[in-house]
């Protein structure tokens, strides 16, 4: 399986719906893919773990200028979501590669992907 079918396995698992997103606008800056002829756009970059560890790493993401927010997934879990907007996949991939080699610490971190509207 490549690394993109695996983040996009992920990142399907812990995206949030993906009403609203109806035109080119609203896609505009975010890094995109293709899988299966399908365009996907990474919506933020997901990190889950310990608060004080998340709040730790919010500092120096907001140092390299990456900015981020806290939300609640599904579960009511509340999450650091990195904003990856105007960064290309590359960027968004190698900082998702930066938590899985924990550089952050204990932190988990996956994109949260949606499927393009109309994109097959």
């Amino acid at each position: 399986m490549s690394m993109i079918a695996i983040a996009l396995a992920v990142a399907q698992a812990a995206s949030p719906p993906s009403a609203g997103i109806q035109d080119e606008q609203q896609l505009s800056g975010l890094p995109c893919f293709e899988n299966r002829g399908v365009k996907h756009c990474v919506q933020s970059i997901a990190v889950s773990g310990k608060k004080k560890d998340m709040d730790a790493a919010r500092v120096r993401l907001t140092a390299e200028g990456w900015p981020s927010s806290y939300r609640a997934d599904r579960s009511g879990q509340t999450m650091l979501h990195v904003d990856p907007r105007n960064r290309t996949l590359d960027e968004a991939w190698t900082l998702t590669n930066r938590f899985a080699s924990k550089e952050f610490g204990l932190l988990e971190a996956g994109f949260s992907t949606f499927p393009v509207p109309g994109s097959k």
